[in-house]
């Protein structure tokens, strides 16, 4: 799916909702830390009178992933316990596979940086984490405190070309009542109004689906990654299950270095450089290496 955002390319899966969770009861939040957005009062985009989420029935059926730390947040899910809507600093960071995997690309930022789902440990929990959202927030409409924000505030987000929200962060904040959203479980940025986010939050014990994956081995062809082979490799890997073997992370571990090979086809890196995409580079220092991506 493509954002109307010309600097990014972004996709979303498509998913449809068939859970559903229950009695989610709103927590207040302090907005004292938090940039006001200046809110004309002819502002069309912001409805006047404010409605309350309906949040309704708790989730049935839910599948959890192999994954130990996921699977114990989504089973919280299946309690009798009434859920309560958080206010955190930020979602739980994503987990560094131990081993090589399956995962399908979602996302190529403008640095080449790849976003993948991990499928062969996290198979069901996106889709999972996507139907609750979309059950509990689509069609709600925003509350007062939806309208201010502050850069790094974790949020459930409007994406615009399918209409259904997701989890996301604000990177910026612009006026017009606009920030930059990102789709944490996806990579990609959007635009969005501030009436299309939510600051009530549910599964903030959930890590984030997907890894921040870089390939190694290649640069591009001049000083920077041209748009139109972004587009192309978009293209070609987009929702494929590509086999993703795992060199190392950086220091920070947000980023995995990998190798990533495509169904059919040879190496990436290596088409790339046939199709002449890109030239072959030297190797980054490996700054983290765990001795169990090595083994079985």
């Amino acid at each position: 799916i493509q954002s109307h955002n010309d600097d990014v390319k972004t996709i979303v899966s498509d998913i449809k909702p068939s859970t559903s969770i229950n009695d989610l009861t709103s927590l207040s939040i302090n907005d004292e830390r938090e940039s006001v957005c200046d809110i004309p009062s002819d502002n069309n985009d912001v409805k006047t009178k404010f409605s309350y989420l309906k949040l309704s029935p708790i989730i049935e059926n839910l599948t959890s992933s192999q994954n130990d730390e996921t699977d114990k947040a989504m089973e919280l899910l299946t309690l009798d316990t009434p859920l309560l809507t958080s206010d955190i600093k930020a979602w739980k960071p994503p987990i560094l596979p131990t081993k090589d995997f399956t995962g399908i690309p979602t996302f190529i930022d403008n640095d080449f940086n790849i976003y993948i789902v991990d499928i062969t440990n996290n198979s069901d929990s996106l889709e999972n984490v996507n139907q609750l959202i979309s059950k509990n927030y689509d069609n709600s409409a925003p509350q007062p405190q939806d309208m201010f924000w502050h850069k790094g505030q974790p949020c459930i987000a409007l994406f615009h070309l399918d209409s259904k929200y997701y989890r996301g962060e604000v990177l910026d904040i612009f006026e017009n009542n606009n920030v930059n959203v990102r789709f944490v479980d996806y990579g990609n940025d959007e635009i969005c109004s501030v009436s299309s986010l939510r600051k009530n939050l549910i599964l903030t014990d959930v890590p984030i689906q997907v890894n921040k994956c870089r390939i190694v081995g290649v640069k591009p062809v001049g000083e920077t990654w041209k748009e139109e082979t972004i587009d192309l490799i978009y293209r070609t890997i987009l929702e494929k299950e590509c086999y993703i073997n795992i060199l190392g992370t950086n220091r920070d571990k947000d980023i995995l270095y990998i190798k990533l090979n495509i169904p059919d086809t040879s190496d990436l890196a290596n088409l790339m450089v046939t199709m002449k995409l890109a030239d072959y580079d030297d190797y980054p220092e490996i700054i983290e290496l765990f001795p169990s991506f090595f083994s079985d």
